[in-house]
C-alpha cells in the first residue's frame, strides 16, 4: 500500500464526512478514494460484507435511501464538520 495509516484514515474520514461530501465543491481524487477503500478493506475483511459496504457507500454517495430522507439532509447540512 505504501501510505501511512494516519493519512489513510484522514482521507477516509474526509470522504465519509457528510459536511464535506455533500458540499457542491466537494472533490475527491482517485488516490483519496483508493486510500478510503484500502482502509475499509482493513476494517471489513469478509468479501460479502465488503460488497454490502460498497452498496451502502453508493447510497451514501448518491444520497439515496436513508441518506436521502429530508430530515437526514437537513441535519447533515446543519451539523458542524466533525469526525
Amino acid at each position: 500500500m505504501g501510505t501511512s495509516t494516519p493519512y489513510t484514515l484522514h482521507a477516509t474520514t474526509y470522504y465519509l464526512n457528510p459536511y464535506y461530501h455533500y458540499n457542491p465543491n466537494f472533490k475527491v481524487n482517485a488516490n483519496n478514494k483508493i486510500e478510503s477503500y484500502q482502509c475499509l478493506e482493513r476494517i471489513v475483511s469478509d468479501a460479502i460484507e465488503m460488497c454490502i459496504t460498497d452498496l451502502q457507500l453508493e447510497s451514501f454517495k448518491d444520497a439515496k435511501g436513508l441518506f436521502g430522507i429530508e430530515a437526514t439532509i437537513t441535519i447533515r447540512d446543519k451539523k458542524k464538520k466533525r469526525l
